[in-house]
Order: structure tokens, then C-alpha cells, then sequence
């Protein structure tokens, strides 16, 4: 883990870090969350299988999450929006670009601030159909532990906030991530497939991308990842709402020498 410091928001700060917190799923085969980060294919599928069944039982929503929020997180809020063309936003824009996705005009905005000054608890951008989650630092949180909420809750919540219409959610992107465990895992993955990681050095532009799909070993240890189960999360406490969606793929590649990864529901 490290301190991220808050930039200006027209640079869309800096690298997402999707930690799931302490405690258990309140389904009817919960998964542990505690100490739940893996650092291999092997490891992180085990997760991924739990959280794929999760996703595939789901049917109705797990009972207080909205409450939950807006109880302790909604006041803390800080809207804003920033444009596509600056900084950072140009590289989400080009993630998004090449797997179908056109980002024109601002995005939306929520930041919540972290219990440390100058640093982020959570960090998340919003179009239309879209969660770019780009801070997220769970140990910044400034909510007491007993009312804090998963992070999936987090994101969700403020995508609904920001005035996203839930059935219209499809793609949730966890932008140049920083934890090792899941670099791991996409590293491992790309090498045992024989596949290019970067984008090609004549054209930085483009984004290297791989697109992983049908329960594969590669699709279930990513999604068992910490960057990649809060997704599955948001599908599985969310589901009546949502109106029962399924993950149709995972899109994951590096850019300018990051990984990211966009988790495209069905």
C-alpha cells in the first residue's frame, strides 16, 4: 500500500488500488474478504470461482447497502468533472476506445477524502454506462470501521450518485493499478499465453489489449484478484437492481507501461 496525494482533477490523479474490506458476504455462500489477496493464477482462482458462484446465485440485493451509504458516506462527497482530453483521462479514454467504448465530453466525479490530509479514501469517474475507479485506499478511509461499507458499495453508490442509471451500468475499469498481487497474475497470464503486454513503441497511442471470456484459468484468477472481484461484488449485492447481470468478459492491457483492467458485464 502507499499515500497517494491529491492532484488537481483535470489530471484524474493517480493509480486505483481496489482492496476489498474485512468481513464477510451476506450470501448463501459467503466468501471471506479478510486476507483475501493472491499473487497467482492458482491462488487468486480459487477466489474467482467463489465470486463467479456468487455472481451466478445472485438474485435480489444484499439488504442495508444503500442505507448503509448514505448513512456514513453521503455527505462526504465531493462531485466534480473533468474532461476527456487531459492527462490521464486521455489513456482512459484510449483503454476505452479500443474495446468498443467512445468517451466524448466531461466525465463526472466523486472523490471522497481521505482521514489523512491531502490524501484520497476513494477516487471514482462516471459516464454513462461507465465506473473508472481511479484512487481507492481503504486504509484512508475515513468512516468509522463499524459503518464502513465494501468497496463495490462505494463505487456503485456513487455511480447511482452521480446520476447513473443502474441497469445501464456495463463496464467497470480499475485504472493503472498498483497492487502487486494482481500485476502478478496479468503478468503471469500474458507470459504463459505468449502474449504482448505493451502497446506497441511506434504507436503509444494504441493499447495492447487481451480479452479474456469463458472461465478460463485466466478469467477466473483475475476475477478473484483485488482489482477484479469488487466488480463481481457489485453484481452479486446488486443484483435485483442491476437486473440480474452477468460478466461477459475482462478486458486487461498496458499502456504507457500500466496495467489496467475493464470488467464488461452482460
Amino acid at each position: 500500500m502507499r499515500l497517494t496525494p491529491i492532484y488537481p482533477l483535470l489530471a484524474l490523479l493517480t493509480f486505483a488500488y481496489a482492496l476489498p474490506a474485512p468481513g464477510t458476504d451476506a450470501h448463501a455462500a459467503p466468501v471471506t474478504r479478510a486476507n483475501a489477496e493472491c499473487n497467482s493464477i492458482a491462488t487468486c482462482k480459487v477466489k474467482g470461482q467463489k465470486v463467479w458462484g456468487l455472481v451466478t446465485a445472485a438474485t435480489t440485493d444484499t439488504a442495508g447497502t444503500t442505507a448503509k451509504y448514505t448513512a456514513s458516506y453521503k455527505s462526504l462527497e465531493v462531485p466534480s468533472t473533468v474532461g476527456t482530453v487531459f492527462n490521464a483521462g486521455k489513456r482512459v479514454k484510449t483503454i476505452m476506445k479500443a474495446i468498443g467504448v467512445t468517451l466524448t465530453g466531461n466525465l463526472k466525479g466523486i472523490e471522497i477524502k481521505g482521514k489523512t490530509a491531502g490524501h484520497a479514501a476513494y477516487e471514482h469517474y462516471f459516464s454513462s454506462n461507465a465506473i473508472f475507479a481511479i484512487n481507492n485506499f481503504k486504509a484512508e478511509d475515513p468512516v468509522a470501521t463499524a459503518k464502513q461499507v465494501n468497496w463495490n458499495v462505494v463505487a456503485f453508490e456513487e455511480y447511482k450518485n452521480a446520476g447513473g442509471k443502474p441497469t445501464d451500468l456495463k463496464y467497470v475499469m480499475q485504472f493503472e493499478i498498483s497492487n502487486k498481487g494482481t500485476i502478478a497474475v496479468l503478468e503471469e497470464a500474458y507470459k504463459g499465453a505468449g502474449k504482448e503486454a505493451d502497446a506497441k513503441a511506434e504507436n503509444t497511442a494504441q493499447w495492447q489489449s487481451w480479452t479474456h471470456t469463458g472461465n478460463g484459468d485466466s478469467f477466473l484468477g483475475l476475477l478473484g484478484t483485488p482489482n477484479g472481484n469488487g466488480a463481481g461484488y457489485i453484481l452479486s449485492d446488486y443484483a435485483h437492481t442491476l437486473g440480474k447481470k452477468s460478466i461477459k468478459a475482462i478486458h486487461t492491457g498496458r499502456l504507457e507501461g500500466q496495467w489496467s483492467m475493464v470488467v464488461e458485464f452482460a
